[in-house]
C-alpha cells in the first residue's frame, strides 16, 4: 500500500505556462494541504488498520511523510510509504531504484547483508552476503532496532555517497559507497 505524490512531473514553458493545459487542474490541486488530505482520507477509507487510526487533525502536520509515520500502525504495516511518480514507475516499470544495492538481515544485534544487486554501487565496493556492516558514517548500527538501521541507511542516502565500515569474513574496511539507479531483478542471480 502506497501513495503517489502528484504535480512532480508535470512541465511549464519558459512563460510558466502548462505544456498540457489538461494536467493543469491536477497539479494546482497538488499543495502541501490537499496532498495532506489524500493521505489521510486514502489511510481512513482503505487502510487495512483503519479501526486503529488515531484521531488527529491532518493539517496540523508540516509533511505528507510525518502524517503517515502518526497514521501507520507501526506494529504491523511495515510496506506503507509515499513516493513519487517517477520514483513509482522506476521501480515497478523500469526495475530501477536509487541507492546502493543491497538489502540486510540482522542478528544477535548484527547487520549483515542478505542480497547484494549485480553491478551495483555495493557490488563494487565488496559487499557480499553476509557482509556485515558496523558503521554507516562513522556510527555504529550495532544493536539497534531495524527501524533505526534503515533509517541510517536511508538518511545516509541523502548525500550522494556514504562511509561504511564494513567487514568480511573478520577483515574490517571502510568504503565509500556512491548511490546511483540500481538495476534489480526480479530473479535472484547474484551471489
Amino acid at each position: 500500500f502506497f501513495f503517489i505524490g502528484c504535480g512532480a512531473d508535470y512541465r511549464r514553458d519558459i512563460n510558466g505556462s502548462y505544456i498540457d493545459e489538461d494536467k493543469k487542474s491536477n497539479t494546482e490541486n497538488c499543495s502541501q494541504k490537499n496532498q495532506k488530505k489524500i493521505v489521510y482520507n486514502t489511510m481512513r477509507d482503505s487502510y487495512l488498520w483503519y479501526e486503529y487510526l488515531p484521531d488527529i487533525e491532518y493539517n496540523d502536520y508540516n509533511s505528507t511523510q510525518s502524517l503517515l509515520d502518526d497514521l501507520r500502525y507501526s506494529k504491523y504495516d511495515k510496506w506503507s510509504y509515499i513516493t513519487s511518480t517517477t520514483k513509482y514507475n522506476n521501480l515497478y516499470e523500469k526495475g530501477l531504484y536509487e541507492g546502493f544495492g543491497f538489502s540486510i538481515a540482522q542478528e544477535n544485534g548484527k547487520v549483515l547483508v542478505s542480497y547484494v544487486y549485480a553491478d551495483s554501487p555495493a557490488d563494487i565496493a565488496g559487499f557480499r552476503r553476509g557482509t556485515e556492516i558496523l558503521e554507516i558514517n562513522g556510527n555504529s548500527i550495532y544493536n539497534r532496532d531495524n527501524k533505526e538501521v534503515w533509517r541510517a541507511i536511508l538518511d545516509s542516502t541523502k548525500g550522494q555517497e556514504a562511509q561504511f565500515k564494513i567487514a568480511n569474513n573478520e577483515i574490517e574496511e571502510s568504503v565509500i559507497v556512491e548511490k546511483s539507479l540500481v538495476k534489480i531483478s526480479s530473479i535472484f542471480t547474484h551471489k
